[in-house]
């Protein structure tokens, strides 16, 4: 994730770094996702605050069942498996 500010960040014991990790996570990890994607399809409601969700990451050969050939080496998938919650819906 890359975000872009306006101004200079000032570093302090409530403002700090953090690490990112190296590699994807393994298949059965738990993760949380955050974003302000859509949260009604279709259309373009965009919430005001971050969304953040819990899910699990899936095998490739769940995703290549879900997605097909759209999942490439550098990519991962993670989800619920009822579907339904991402960093755009949150339950």
């Amino acid at each position: 994730m890359l975000l872009r500010l306006n101004k200079r960040v000032r570093f302090s014991d409530t403002v700090k770094k953090i690490r990112l990790p190296k590699e994807c996570p393994r298949e059965g990890m738990s993760c949380t996702v955050s974003g302000w994607g859509t949260t009604k399809s279709p259309g373009a409601k965009l919430p005001k605050n971050l969304h953040c969700a819990a899910i699990q990451t899936f095998g490739e050969d769940v995703c290549a069942r879900a997605y097909g050939n759209a999942i490439t080496p550098n990519m991962f998938c993670a989800g619920v498996p009822q579907g339904g919650v991402d960093s755009c819906q949150v339950q």
